[in-house]
């Protein structure tokens, strides 16, 4: 499987959440200002994602190795995973390779 970089061709409101939700931790005061910029957006921002809330982190890794695993059981299916937690990435990492 090659790997490609992710791209929009236009910048779009998910790109636009993304972007927020990637701030670093001292600059997430921020925020508030940009909810107010992405709100008329956010239905077309958030179509198509999920939102998964766990008990614990090794819950919540198992979670998204198993969704990654059903996803990746699709004809042409790709996926990504987008973390700035590196032990949540181990994680998920290490799940993944008990599937093998």
């Amino acid at each position: 499987m090659d790997v490609q970089p992710w791209q929009a061709e236009t910048p779009g409101p998910r790109r636009a959440l993304i972007a927020q939700a990637m701030r670093p931790a001292p600059v997430t005061d921020h925020w508030h200002e940009a909810a107010r910029d992405l709100a008329g957006d956010a239905a077309a921002a958030l179509n198509g994602l999920d939102l998964l809330e766990a008990e614990n982190p090794r819950l919540e890794a198992a979670a998204i190795a198993v969704a990654i695993r059903e996803l990746l059981a699709q004809e042409h299916a790709t996926i990504a995973v987008i973390t700035n937690d590196g032990a949540l990435a181990r994680r998920v990492t290490a799940a993944l390779g008990r599937f093998g």
